[in-house]
């Protein structure tokens, strides 16, 4: 126990420094006062993390304090491959309940409590455990078989981590901890039953278009009470009475870790076990705010056909997407609004659906589409939508419906997509302009419209906001007049450049007879010493800054000749290897992943060359780097990346024809002008595209007038 607190991995180390994992590669061999390990593993190094958190204090590096996820995060790293956070998340949470019942209401006899329990054999510990939470289960109605079903079977692998999880209590307390596991479920990727764990972005989005949270607030595909909790929070920080709380959730262990959250937060509530569509345990129930995350792909219960919920048409079998939305609008009262979210899909699917969604809008149920952009949730990458529902009026055939496009916000440089608290912001005030004050409501181009209903029924109801929404540049005739006027004068530039011819072409004397070169392999010219090679560094997401060393781009066509940076930086002291990775002006830089080669020369340098490219360094005048790189992409060498299974073609295989200094002179400026040539084709072609695009966006505003044959 006290060894899985006391160590850091290079890996702890890293995520408290918020860096890459070479970064302290790095620093370990750069600084000479860095931390030496405690304990030497097949795993790796182990470090004492107070010597840690002094090194990078004093030397500036990385966030200050170890925060209580990390600790827990490292304890449980400790354990690999014999603790693991998804498996043990339930009997973690229901042993920090037991603590918590323990510890702040002191129910249990102290002969029960775990500082006592603790001390005993395991097997006297865990019958200890047992009975007392027997002993709070019948204390408390809210927690009846909460506890007990995930602390039956107690093995000893799991018995360690009640210890881990008792001694970071005792340093953090129940709910930072508590909190701290749910987070590193979803961070350890784990996709089992992860469609109850709502991420926080889409939380704070929900609740923040549905404040303010007062009388009853219901989820009914609770899941862990991430909603109710949130709604609770929420109500608590705005100063106004506390919600009634009302949850239901399908799948047991989701609504015990729910139900065992909200008690270790302090909140009274009660989440109902089972399928509210098949057996809806709030029956009767009008909501003010209903908050709902949608089980995805979710097939319908054949016994609900017949259902008198259907009151906007019967949901197809195969997907229950408009059943949860019928669902929650039975479920509003009066005044009372759904926030429900769902993927894109059920905004344009057709058959029953697309009559439903009709249905819907006609009745003026649905208030306001907010699209989202992909990759916000963990269990799925598609893009997923918000619907904002009402009670149906009597008077809604005159009403609009809000449109909010928002899939082009968020910071997708990360493995899940983040809203940051300036578009969450931005999301959130245009829906309360809309509802608090809609006959004053502007339009925003390309991101909000409030679009007629009758404008929405003579279509095919698609409810996609990016098909109502008009895009920002047809917002301003005038600007789209002058971009015209650019994209033509781009155009006829680039059409121009395309005229000159290549100069150097080769010239074939009729009847000529050739004689094939002798060829030598890149491996016998690195032996000869007439080239060096070296390879690319890995580099990660988290290593790119947008200050620092360019990382080259060898990415074809406009490339080909020279490496241009996608505006990506690294700090070459961070990353592992990247000071041998910089490229000198003359520098090869080579990629060969099947079925294509590429070479490109970069002509100024100084960049860092990614993996799996490699740098081909030429020593002397014996060789000229165009050249070469011309004979690397040669018709011979590509035959070793076609077919092949491998991930990348050996560079040291390739060969390239020995010729002479002219003769690799006249190679080279060929080369450079096809190439350059190729270049200036490619900007022609990318001219005239992006000059039909705005061709089309200005006649769309009536901008274009047929010339007369007098103009």
């Amino acid at each position: 126990m006290a060894t899985a607190l006391a160590h850091m991995t290079l890996a702890d180390i890293a995520r408290l420094a918020g860096v890459g994992r070479p970064a302290v590669s790095n620093w370990r061999r750069r600084y000479a006062d860095f931390p030496q390990p405690v304990l030497e593993t097949r795993s790796g190094p182990r470090f004492d993390p107070a010597e840690v958190e002094a090194w990078l204090a004093a030397h500036g590096k990385g966030k200050s304090g170890i925060t209580p996820q990390e600790r827990l995060w490292r304890a449980i790293e400790a354990q690999r491959g014999v603790l693991s956070v998804g498996r043990h998340l339930a009997t973690a949470t229901a042993f920090l309940t037991y603590l918590h019942v323990q510890l702040a209401h002191d129910r249990v006899p102290s002969r029960l409590g775990w500082a006592h329990l603790r001390m005993l054999p395991e097997p006297a510990a865990v019958e200890g455990l047992h009975a007392a939470c027997h002993l709070i289960e019948a204390q408390q109605a809210q927690l009846r078989d909460v506890l007990l079903p995930d602390l039956s079977e107690i093995s000893d692998e799991r018995f360690a981590l009640l210890e881990i999880l008792y001694a970071l209590v005792q340093e953090y307390g129940v709910v930072q901890i508590f909190e701290a596991l749910l987070s590193l479920y979803n961070r350890s990727g784990s996709r089992i039953d992860a469609e109850w764990v709502t991420p926080t972005t889409i939380t704070r989005l929900l609740i923040g278009l549905a404040r303010p949270l007062r009388g009853v607030v219901l989820d009914p595909a609770a899941g862990a009470a991430g909603f109710l909790l949130a709604a609770e929070q929420s109500a608590g920080r705005n100063g106004i009475g506390r919600p009634r709380l009302l949850g239901q959730e399908l799948n047991p262990q989701a609504r015990r870790i729910g139900q065992r959250r909200l008690l270790v937060h302090g909140i009274d509530a009660t989440i109902a076990q089972g399928n509210s569509l098949v057996g809806d345990a709030i029956t009767g129930v009008r909501a003010d705010v209903v908050l709902l995350d949608a089980p995805y792909a979710m097939r319908l219960d054949d016994r609900l056909r017949d259902d008198s919920r259907w009151l906007y048409g019967i949901p197809p079998k195969h997907n229950a997407d408009m059943a949860w939305l019928q669902q929650a609008i039975g479920h509003l009262a009066d005044s009372g609004r759904a926030f429900v979210v769902l993927p894109l899909g059920s905004l344009f699917r057709g058959g029953q659906e697309a009559e439903i969604r009709q249905a819907m809008v006609r009745r003026g149920t649905v208030e306001a589409i907010i699209a989202l952009p992909a990759g916000l949730h963990t269990v799925t990458g598609i893009p997923l939508a918000i619907w904002v529902l009402r009670p149906p009026t009597a008077h809604s055939v005159a009403g609009d419906v809000l449109f909010v496009d928002a899939s082009r916000l968020g910071d997708r440089t990360t493995r899940q997509t983040q809203l940051d608290d300036n578009e969450l912001e931005r999301i959130i005030a245009v829906y309360r302009r809309w509802r608090d004050r809609p006959d004053e409501f502007a339009d925003e181009p390309g991101f909000s419209r409030a679009v007629s209903i009758d404008e929405i029924l003579t279509g095919d109801c698609n409810l996609v906001p990016g098909r109502h929404v008009a895009p920002q540049e047809l917002a301003d005739p005038g600007a789209i007049a002058a971009r015209l006027e650019e994209k033509l004068s781009t155009w006829h530039r680039a059409v121009r450049a395309v005229a000159p011819p290549v100069e150097s072409l080769p010239h074939v004397p009729s009847g000529a007879r050739g004689q094939a070169a002798r060829r030598r392999t890149i491996d016998e010219l690195i032996k000869d010493r007439w080239l060096t090679v070296q390879a690319g560094v890995t580099i990660r997401r988290d290593d790119l800054r947008d200050a620092g060393t360019p990382v080259f781009d060898i990415n074809p066509p406009t490339a080909a000749a020279h490496g241009r940076p996608r505006g990506r930086c690294v700090s070459v002291q961070e990353v592992e290897g990247a000071a041998d990775a910089l490229t000198r002006a003359g520098d090869v830089v080579f990629i060969g992943t099947p079925p294509n080669l590429r070479a490109v020369v970069d002509e100024k340098g100084g960049h860092v060359v990614p993996a799996p490219a490699h740098i081909l360094r030429v020593r002397d005048d014996r060789m000229n780097p165009y050249a070469l790189a011309a004979c690397l992409q040669s018709t011979r060498n590509r035959q070793y990346a076609e077919g092949v299974s491998a991930m990348r073609v050996n560079v040291r295989m390739l060969e390239i024809p020995d010729l002479d200094p002219a003769a690799q002179q006249r190679l080279a400026d060929t080369w450079r002008e096809l190439v350059a040539f190729r270049r200036r084709l490619h900007e022609a072609m990318q001219a005239t595209d992006e000059l039909a695009d705005i061709v089309v966006t200005a006649s769309m505003t009536g901008l274009l007038t047929t010339p007369t044959s007098d103009e």
